[in-house]
């Protein structure tokens, strides 16, 4: 049997359709619009249901077809059906649950979403659909890997622990543990989070001044070389089960796993070696 869709006439389209779910149109369905089609079975899938949004004209002949493939016999119709996808307006308690399980220990809130109409289906939303501004892009699956877009906006906290500045910390100075608060309390997880350990800023530079209260971001920390030009460094030689140790002075800075130029002070002569930690390299042959 040939398919074939209509673009409905301003009658038709202003017209009330026939709610149908799923991707087939049922007889069950048509017999809402058709009654001789109460004989046929209800489950006999006659044609292929609109997308959401969109609506199935079905002409005059078509049915006529649909009612001989359904068993019914001498039925001609005279009139064209509409179908359209059943819809129910979105409601924030279908979304709450699906967004509390993407976060389930944050306090989620839905501000915006919209009078959106949907199927009946399966809401998804995951943290890559999850922008900086709070709008959060999902979708909503219904009949065989059909999906519609379903857009929202919320604003998304939860309980930290992170590092502020107690008091004004220099550019470029490395910071001290008495410089440094541990702060409790309600963030937004749609904002970077600050760093939440006091171990992991002592001893780094900021790039930029810090004032009192500023919450302290990985980005802005730099970790000071290990070694630096001009200090005296431990240099370890060692060649199979022979270890050989004795001091030099670094030439460039470097920081762990670097190579740096040295000059041993007694020789003169100039070598490298890799920076093993705070004032050590090694040379392992």
């Amino acid at each position: 049997m040939k398919l074939a869709f209509f673009v409905c006439t301003v009658a038709a389209c202003a017209a009330p359709c026939q709610p149908v779910e799923g991707d087939s149109i049922l007889a069950r369905d048509v017999a809402q619009i058709v009654y001789a089609f109460a004989a046929a079975n209800p489950s006999i899938e006659l044609g292929i249901a609109p997308i959401v949004g969109s609506r199935r004209i079905v002409s005059a002949q078509e049915l006529a077809a649909w009612a001989r493939k359904a068993g019914i016999e001498g039925h001609e119709a005279h009139t064209e059906a509409c179908f359209e996808q059943a819809t129910s307006p979105l409601k924030a308690d279908q979304l709450m649950p699906v967004l509390r399980k993407v976060f389930p220990r944050a306090n989620v809130e839905i501000l915006e979403f919209g009078e959106v109409r949907i199927p009946r289906g399966k809401l998804e939303f995951t943290r890559g659909g999850l922008e900086p501004n709070g709008v959060w892009r999902g979708r909503l699956i219904y009949g065989k890997g059909r999906s519609l877009p379903v857009s929202v906006r919320v604003r998304i906290t939860e309980e930290r622990s992170w590092i502020e500045a107690r008091e004004v910390v220099a550019a470029g100075k490395p910071i001290t543990e008495d410089q440094l608060a541990v702060v409790t309390g309600t963030r937004s997880v749609l904002e970077p989070p600050p760093v939440s350990s006091i171990e992991e800023v002592i001893g780094k530079k900021p790039t930029r001044a810090l004032g009192p209260g500023a919450p302290i971001y990985a980005a802005l920390l730099i970790t000071p070389p290990q070694v630096m030009r001009g200090d005296k460094v431990q240099v370890e030689v060692s060649d199979g089960g022979a270890l050989l140790q004795f001091e030099a002075e670094a030439e460039n800075p470097g920081h762990i796993g670097d190579m740096v130029f040295l000059r041993n002070p007694e020789s003169g002569r100039r070598f490298q070696a890799k920076v093993e930690g705070k004032g050590k390299v090694a040379i392992r042959k």
